[in-house]
């Protein structure tokens, strides 16, 4: 009989246990299809929107999130170098609507970015994120270059969920040639562009006042910073 990776890695009177924006609940089985996920969240006293999407957090820089489907099977067991599993709601998105409807966030706060870059970009990513690139940034002393491509994603869950690390141009150095720290070269989200991925991280979040012109902040600071 053929078992499953989840059921694998559970140890029995290991709790099973979820996070549904930041609070934990309980789960019922090492392995939940969305429907049952939802379920969960509202028998133990969550609320989940019948009209949003249940979003499961990838787990670090490499792993990005998921939309999960009512029928869709999520792993939950802890163990053998799993964690407990994070899932956020996204709500609908609502671009194009008529003039007067409400915009959502990731417009806005785009617009909002280009009165500070004007010629930046924002496309749509099939996973449902954003890719927001802005070309031609200036840079200070202690770089190889003195202007650079940049790119980040607003993510599944913006601005609920925070932007975290972006990408420069390929052949950006220290000034000495050096590599930076924490750097490493990839592909641009969504694109077939390669680039060199910072891991940089907003130390706080608060969706209800931050937006991307504060990331596009927490950016800057991280080239202040030539090492």
């Amino acid at each position: 009989m053929e078992t499953t990776k989840a059921a694998q890695g559970h140890q029995p009177g290991t709790p099973l246990f979820f996070f549904y924006n930041g609070k934990r609940f309980d789960a019922t089985g090492p392995t939940m299809t969305g429907a049952a996920i939802k379920e969960a969240i509202r028998a133990q006293g969550g609320t989940f929107d019948p009209a949003d999407t249940l979003v499961l957090e990838g787990n670090g820089a490499h792993e990005r999130d998921r939309s999960i489907q009512d029928g869709d099977p999520v792993e939950l067991a802890i163990g053998h170098g799993e964690g407990p599993k994070h899932f956020i709601s996204k709500p609908p998105t609502n671009f194009g609507a008529d003039v007067g409807t409400h915009l959502p966030p990731v417009e806005t706060h785009f617009e909002r970015l280009r009165e500070l870059y004007p010629a930046a970009n924002c496309t749509a990513i099939s996973d449902g994120s954003f890719l927001i690139h802005i070309p031609g940034l200036f840079l200070p002393a202690g770089w190889s270059k003195s202007i650079t491509n940049i790119w980040f994603v607003a993510p599944v869950g913006y601005p609920g969920a925070a932007p975290d690390c972006f990408w420069a141009d390929s052949d950006l150095r220290l000034a000495g040639g050096h590599l930076p720290q924490n750097c490493g070269e990839q592909l641009v989200p969504g694109t077939t562009t390669r680039a060199l991925w910072f891991s940089w991280h907003v130390g706080r979040w608060a969706p209800a006042t931050h937006d991307m012109r504060t990331y596009a902040s927490a950016m800057r600071s991280r080239f202040e910073q030539p090492l």
